[in-house]
């Protein structure tokens, strides 16, 4: 299997879809934490590819590996969201009370206002990012935490949208992840390049991931190539 070499030992997970074909969804860090694709098919995308979940039920299951060792990490994705007004949970896990843990984009009720959010536990208190995250736009989102200090940043886009303190933050619990699903909730939209890193990454390199994938697009606005995507469906 022919890894990424621009990746260097802190990316422990690095889903880019762009496999020819099949089931699987391959890790291109050196762990090679492969994924499970179910139902979610492979298309056009930011820099590359990406997967497309139906918001039925499409998902991806990578096994556990040993997410609890780290103390730092910063996990970041490419989006396109189908539908507003409603919960996207792009990234769960099996956990279950203050083990759980939602990574989603938007929500119907009132305090998240269609927010990006991330959090731990069953307590209902979520890291929210300042910024709503519309349906048919392509979004970089990046979110880092310090397990320790309690201390999480969200950038959207290359820009710093949240720096705060998250009390409710748990250890990564040793759980399975998935991708497009959180229980029999699902995700409807585009996924591109996932990736995990242990250890909290700088603003310079989080801009670098940033800009690097839209350099592919020949100066294409960012929203036209999702709207031709979209219109292949």
């Amino acid at each position: 299997m022919t890894l990424n070499p621009k990746l260097d030992s802190s990316c422990v997970l690095a889903l880019q879809f762009g496999e020819p074909g099949g089931k699987l969804a391959a890790d291109q860090s050196i762990y090679e934490h492969h994924g499970t694709i179910y139902g979610a098919t492979r298309v056009k995308a930011i820099g590359g590819r990406g997967l497309q979940f139906d918001g039925v039920d499409d998902f991806v299951e990578i096994p556990e590996w040993g997410l609890g060792q780290y103390d730092k990490f910063t996990l970041s994705f490419w989006a396109y969201r189908y539908e507003e007004n409603k919960e996207d949970d792009v990234m769960s896990n099996d956990g279950s009370d203050e083990d759980l843990l939602v990574v989603r984009l938007g929500d119907h009720s009132n305090w998240q206002e269609g927010k990006f959010m991330i959090y731990w536990g069953d307590s209902g208190y979520a890291f929210l990012s300042n910024t709503k995250i519309y349906k048919n736009r392509w979004y970089f989102i990046v979110v880092t935490g310090d397990l320790t200090t309690k201390r999480f940043q969200i950038y959207i886009n290359g820009v710093l949208d949240r720096d705060d303190i998250y009390t409710h933050a748990n250890k990564w619990s040793a759980s399975k992840i998935y991708l497009g699903k959180l229980l029999y909730e699902y995700y409807k939209g585009i996924v591109a390049d996932v990736r995990i890193y242990d250890g909290i990454l700088s603003l310079k390199k989080i801009q670098a991931l940033y800009i690097a994938p839209r350099r592919k697009i020949r100066g294409y606005d960012l929203n036209i190539v999702a709207h031709e995507i979209r219109s292949s469906r």
